[in-house]
Parts: structure tokens; C-alpha cells; sequence
């Protein structure tokens, strides 16, 4: 794998646990950066998360995927629904080094391949492997 980023130029988001909205996300740079984005996080109005998730900030995005996860009380399992969705321009406000969020706009799986991995479907495929993995051990944690 790369070396890790140095912590001073780390750049990252933070966001709730358990939200979709783009409101819900603070972009930050370095250990200071993130103490204050938690913070500002914990302390918004009516806040009633405990959970906070922090994430590196990659650069370029296109595209991110998603799982949307249905519980089905009938059977006691999870349906799971994957999409892409597009990143979103520039947000209203820039904040250095902040490219955007996800917009909601869904993408055809193809689309996502031939931008953003030259067509290579078996690529797509294994990406959204990980993401299903990842997705069963998060429901693993959250319920």
C-alpha cells in the first residue's frame, strides 16, 4: 500500500453515522481540523447522532457507491439495493480542497466503467464486491 498521508496534511470528512444528507457532512484538514469538524458535528442544533464516521478525502472523485439497506421484517434480513451516484460539481460555498459531495443523481453501472475505468466491466464488478462486503460488516456493526 502507499505511505501513510502525515497527519498535519491529512484531509478528510466528517460525517453522521446514520444520515444521507450532504448537511450531515464537514470536510477537514489535520488533527485540529478534525477535532473542530466532530465538534461543530456534535453540536448542531437538535443533534441526536452518537455516531460519527471519518473518512479520507480522495481527490477527483466521479462517481461513489451506495448501499441503500432495507430491512425486511417478514424474512428478518436486509435487502440491499446498490447504485452509483454522481458527484456533485462544487458546492455552493467552496472550501479549499473540498471537491464536492454525492449529488443524487444515479448512474448506470457502464457509465462508471467507461469514465472511470476504461471500460473495464470486470474491474466495476470487483469494486462492487468490496463495497458489498464492507456494506455486511457495517450492518454487522450497526444493528
Amino acid at each position: 500500500g502507499a505511505d501513510p498521508t502525515p497527519s498535519e496534511i491529512f484531509k478528510g470528512v466528517v460525517k453522521f453515522g446514520f444520515s444521507w444528507c450532504g448537511t450531515d457532512v464537514l470536510p477537514f484538514l489535520g488533527p485540529e481540523g478534525l477535532v473542530k469538524a466532530v465538534e461543530a458535528m456534535f453540536a448542531k442544533e437538535g443533534n441526536e447522532q452518537t455516531t460519527i464516521i471519518v473518512q479520507e478525502m480522495l481527490p477527483n472523485v466521479f462517481a461513489e457507491c451506495r448501499n441503500l439497506c432495507f430491512y425486511d421484517k417478514l424474512t428478518g434480513k436486509y435487502h440491499k439495493e446498490r447504485l452509483w451516484v454522481a458527484q456533485m460539481q462544487k458546492l455552493k460555498d467552496p472550501v479549499e480542497g473540498f471537491s464536492g459531495m454525492a449529488s443524487s443523481n444515479v448512474l448506470l453501472p457502464n457509465v462508471v466503467a467507461e469514465k472511470c475505468l476504461n471500460g473495464d466491466v470486470e474491474a466495476l464488478k470487483s469494486a462492487e464486491l468490496e463495497v458489498d462486503a464492507l456494506c455486511d460488516r457495517w450492518l454487522q456493526w450497526a444493528c
